[in-house]
């Protein structure tokens, strides 16, 4: 059976014709709730969230500058894992949020790491963490441990050291824990944070968590 030219164009005709309404009717299925539209309506609050990113990221630097200045105080434990440059990134979809990271000491390999995470959340808090594994994990964890400095940092019991969604009623403190009962992973990572609340003192809390973690690596019986 044939079909005439007219024919044929009129089928391919209603399919387009089709196919449009089909995907005007699924878009016109798309709901705004009135929070959402009052969020993309109001320009403001993007812009005060871009200025406020790109202020902490500026402090971020200068904290990096103050780690620096700190570990070229000498020890050679330190001095192992300080050849290289602070690293800071930010992102917008750590759990759906805005985020900010400096790594510095950033040592890290399929055989060990040692490194030094400071950390911005959006909505969240602002924390640090000391991650080792391998050789640095073997080395120092037993003087960690048993540190009195570090009696009020947490050990983080998350599923895998990137993540950074703990919350300190659920980490145990440091000064709970010993050589006895502490299990052992493949990774050990001491974690500290503050609400964002107290953002003022946030260059404060960073620098004098890093110092912490500075003397407790190169000093291990103070």
């Amino acid at each position: 059976m044939q079909f005439s030219g007219n024919i044929t164009f009129g089928l391919y005709s209603h399919l387009i014709i089709h196919c449009q309404l089909s995907i005007y009717s699924k878009m016109s299925n798309v709901e705004l709730s009135s929070k959402e539209y009052a969020v993309i309506e109001n320009a403001d609050f993007l812009l005060t969230k871009n200025a406020a990113i790109q202020k902490l990221q500026k402090a971020f630097g200068e904290i990096a500058d103050t780690y620096r200045k700190i570990t070229e105080s000498g020890m050679d434990v330190w001095q192992l894992h300080c050849n290289t440059h602070p690293k800071i990134a930010k992102g917008e979809q750590y759990e759906g949020l805005p985020y900010l990271m400096l790594d510095y000491p950033r040592s890290f390999s399929d055989t060990d790491t040692f490194a030094v995470r400071s950390f911005f959340w959006w909505g969240n808090y602002f924390s640090i963490s000391l991650l080792l594994t391998g050789k640095s994990q073997e080395r120092l964890v037993p003087q960690l441990l048993t540190n009195p400095i570090l009696a009020d940092w947490h050990v983080d019991t998350a599923a895998t050291p990137w993540q950074h969604n703990w919350k300190e009623e659920t980490s145990p403190k440091l000064a709970l824990l010993s050589q006895q009962n502490y299990v052992p992973k493949d990774f050990f990572k001491l974690s500290k944070q503050m609400p964002l609340s107290k953002w003022q003192d946030m260059e404060q809390f960073f620098v004098s968590s890093f110092r912490q973690l500075w003397t407790a690596v190169n000093f291990p019986n103070v």
